[in-house]
């Protein structure tokens, strides 16, 4: 298993659990590496920390869910 496989299974962990919580060392178990070497990898291959990423992807999920509400289908 390469390094970028192991770099996607970390990202599969994080995307599931976007609406929990998430243990960076369990995603940097899944990397096999540190959770501090993960980080760093994660922002060095993305250009964005990896808090900031789950930040920005948990706050795109409210707003495709508030957008695809009922609600705001009458707005």
């Amino acid at each position: 298993m390469d390094w970028l496989t192991k770099m996607n299974n970390a990202l599969d962990y994080i995307e599931e659990n976007l609406t929990g919580e998430i243990d960076y060392a369990a995603a940097a178990q899944k990397a096999c590496c540190s959770s501090f070497n993960f980080q760093r990898m994660f922002s060095f291959i993305t250009g964005t920390p990896l808090a900031e990423y789950v930040r920005r992807r948990r706050e795109w999920l409210r707003t495709a869910s508030h957008l695809s509400s009922p609600a705001s289908a009458s707005l």
